[in-house]
Order: C-alpha cells, then sequence, then structure tokens
C-alpha cells in the first residue's frame, strides 16, 4: 500500500534538476531522465549523504560525498566497492504535466 507524498511540476525537473521532498527520517530525492521519473530515498546507504545534492550521470545517481553512483530504476549501488547495497526506491510517475511521488505506507 502507498500514500502520495509529493506532485512536482514537470518543468521543475528539466535540465537534469534534482528535488528533496521532506519525509523523515530520510527524505526523498526526485528527478528525471528521458522522461522517466525517480524517487529514490535521499541518503547515499554509504554515508549517508544527501544524493539531491549529487548530479545525474546517465541512469546514474552520483553522490556528492565519495562518488557512488545509484542506479536511479533499482536502488542498487553500482560502485564496485559498494556492491550490495542498495537505496530504497519509491514510485514516480509522470501523469500530465506533474510527477507524482508515493512512498510506502510503512515508511
Amino acid at each position: 500500500m502507498s500514500r502520495e507524498l509529493a506532485r512536482i511540476p514537470v518543468a521543475v525537473l528539466s535540465g537534469g534538476a534534482l528535488v528533496r521532498l521532506r519525509h523523515p527520517p530520510f527524505d526523498v530525492v526526485v528527478g528525471m531522465i528521458d522522461g522517466v521519473a525517480f524517487a529514490l530515498e535521499d541518503a547515499c546507504p554509504h554515508s549517508g549523504a544527501s544524493l539531491a545534492e549529487g548530479c545525474v550521470r546517465g541512469t546514474h545517481l552520483v553522490c556528492p560525498m565519495h562518488g557512488w553512483e545509484i542506479d536511479v530504476h533499482t536502488g542498487a549501488v553500482l560502485t564496485a566497492v559498494g556492491a550490495g547495497l542498495a537505496s530504497p526506491v519509491h514510485e514516480a510517475d509522470v501523469v500530465g504535466d506533474e510527477v507524482i511521488v508515493r512512498v510506502s505506507s510503512a515508511t
């Protein structure tokens, strides 16, 4: 079961922009790549650094602290030293001119 956390205008996410949504204890980072929205826990599984302060490289979100790369679709850490770790993924769907972000009701 999931609940809606936010609606973000698609225009806000253009050009690789990342948005941080408040959702304690770990916020949610939202972005778009090639028209596909994504939402992940906004904490690097390595150091807890805010992924919203990082950047998008291909289909990866790059942690600003140590450069770990995280697949935005699966949450899997792609950096060799972090293999096996992952960031929780949330639902993000483009509906019209908005991205609707949903989180598990358990979080």
